[in-house]
């Protein structure tokens, strides 16, 4: 059956009704209604079929099309156990549903007759042997009891629209946990939050592995509501405590309530504190869009609901207590001989639209395992360019630093000599960063680039203020800093501070136009030749003595080592 277009979900429980009616698409789900409301004292719960007709007027008023229906089960309706069943080649869906449902017999408090029993495989539940050596498959498998299935398609009847899936509310909430336990790696404890009931979900790997319902109603007062989620939170330890006894090597990866407002808020912070855990609060997730206005308290009645259907986004297998897998029929055979002689006047007659039918099952079966192909397929890219980006962001900040001996290099190279000036401290300082510039419209479309800004904190004595004004000219003229006096100038000190972007002092590539025609430099006159500035070592001629007529004895500067930022 399609599972794609128009769909109203209804959930009842304990006297009120939450609904949402969204369109299924391959991309994703888009909510278009929503109403909670509460039944009147005149409405008999016990009654499915009254409360159908009551809920379809309830419908109608909030302006719902007539579409396909799912109904939601709440947990405390049903049964739930993960089996591991032995398997064989020979094994198929039939012998499965016929063990799962002989072992969910024997889990039901009463009578089996009436029951709707369904399973759907774990995602690592491939065939692997289990304690004995046999090959054994992990199912997580659900009941609901003959009297509550009769009256959910009682419910279903009074509607009056179509029943398309009876499902379990908790595998709504995994749904829309899937890609927060796959994105974490660990398990997700979710939170639901009923009128009378809140659900506890564990998520492991985008699958329900553990459902829990307790009766903790929601507070009615702002008063009640710390209350409310100091006894959710006790409960949500319990919980834990009772999967990981199952499950020992698992991590928790967080708690996640759904929902939003204070309520849904003190309750994940709570469940967090007492589970030493982190928690969330989240609504929708990114391929479920609600274009109606609702408020808090209806996205927290309605978020589980939205996840049974997408459920069918995402392609997974689900439970459907409507038309769950049935186990082998003893009298398949005689129907199946009957079948085929039936079948061979329809080939006469009409093989060519049997044929056709055929062919079209085959493209539908292949059209929804593609999705469920290109929705996994969409997480691992996601997951990729998360890693990308921080693989690259780490990347650039390490291309963004500087290498302090060649510029203390370049910079003693254009100090004057030691019979001129004497250096007394030189410190660096750098600010880096990684910056992502974007290129287009998506990750990675752009480029990373690093960004650095180097100082360096020159001071010392100078024989006379020309020396120091000559130094200051010869680190201007060489183009690799920008430089800068720190305090007034004094005859005989200097102070000055080195500002550069350049991770080497090399000059960066100089533009055309900066060249003349000819190519000499601007304010160079072409064809004469310059005199070269000598360069400024120590054994350089020192520049003639204007203070004194005699020079005074040479000081030895003192070694200070350099102080450098990180990069």
């Amino acid at each position: 059956m399609s599972t794609r277009g128009l769909f109203t979900v209804v959930d009842f429980e304990r006297g009120r009704v939450a609904a949402l009616q969204g369109i299924v698409t391959v991309g994703g789900v888009e909510v278009r209604r929503v109403v909670v409301a509460d039944a009147p004292e005149g409405v008999a719960i016990e009654d499915g079929a009254r409360c159908g007709a009551w809920i379809a007027g309830i419908l109608r008023e909030a302006g719902f099309a007539k579409s396909r229906v799912v109904l939601s089960v709440p947990r405390a309706d049903v049964v739930l156990k993960r089996l591991s069943l032995p398997v064989s080649e020979e094994t198929d869906e039939g012998d499965l549903a016929g063990a799962v449902s002989l072992q969910m017999s024997r889990q039901l408090a009463v009578s089996a007759e009436g029951a709707s029993i369904d399973y759907v495989p774990m995602k690592s539940g491939l065939a692997t042997p289990d304690s004995s050596g046999h090959p054994s498959l992990s199912v997580m498998a659900a009941a609901i009891p003959g009297d509550r299935a009769a009256w959910f398609m009682a419910l279903g009847a009074g509607i009056g629209w179509p029943v398309r899936r009876i499902g379990m509310r908790g595998a709504g909430t995994a749904a829309m946990l899937t890609e927060s336990s796959i994105r974490q790696g660990a398990g997700v404890l979710g939170v639901t939050l009923g009128r009378a009931t809140a659900e506890f979900v564990v998520v492991e790997d985008g699958a329900m592995t553990f459902a829990r319902s307790v009766d903790v109603a929601l507070p009615h007062t702002a008063e009640e509501r710390e209350s409310f989620a100091e006894r959710l939170s006790v409960e949500a330890k319990r919980t834990w405590a009772s999967h990981r006894a199952a499950s020992p090597g698992l991590d928790l990866g967080g708690v996640t309530v759904l929902g939003a407002g204070e309520t849904a808020r003190l309750a994940g912070e709570s469940c967090g504190k007492q589970l030493e855990a982190s928690w969330s609060l989240t609504g929708l997730p990114s391929r479920v869009t609600c274009e109606a206005a609702i408020s808090p308290d209806e996205m927290t009645a309605i978020a589980p609901l939205a996840g049974l259907l997408y459920e069918w986004v995402l392609g997974a297998p689900t439970l459907d207590f409507a038309s769950p897998r049935k186990a082998p029929d003893k009298n398949a055979q005689v129907r199946k001989m009957a079948l085929l002689g039936v079948l061979g006047l329809i080939v006469f007659g009409g093989g060519g639209v049997v044929l056709s039918n055929q062919r079209l099952a085959l493209l539908e079966s292949e059209v929804t395992q593609a999705q469920g192909d290109a929705a996994g397929k969409a997480r691992d890219y996601d997951a990729f360019l998360v890693q990308h980006a921080r693989l690259s962001h780490l990347e650039t900040w390490r291309a963004s630093g500087v290498q302090w001996l060649p510029h203390v290099n370049a910079i003693s190279e254009r100090f004057p000599p030691t019979n001129q000036s004497i250096l007394n401290a030189l410190t660096g300082h750098l600010k880096a960063s990684a910056e992502y510039v974007p290129g287009g419209t998506r990750y990675p479309d752009g480029t990373w680039q690093p960004r650095r800004e180097a100082s360096l904190s020159i001071e010392g004595t100078m024989k006379s203020r020309a020396v120091a004004t000559g130094l200051r000219e010869t680190l201007v003229q060489s183009e690799l800093y920008r430089v800068e006096s720190k305090g007034a100038d004094v005859a005989d000190k200097f102070d000055f501070e080195l500002n550069t972007s350049l991770a080497l002092p090399e000059k960066p590539p100089a533009k055309a136009s900066d060249k003349t025609k000819d190519g000499s430099k601007p304010g160079v006159k072409a064809g004469v030749p310059q005199t070269p500035a000598p360069a400024n070592k120590a054994n350089a001629a020192p520049p003639p003595d204007t203070t004194t007529e005699h020079p005074a004895e040479e000081q030895r500067p003192t070694e200070t080592p350099v102080a450098g930022g990180g990069s």
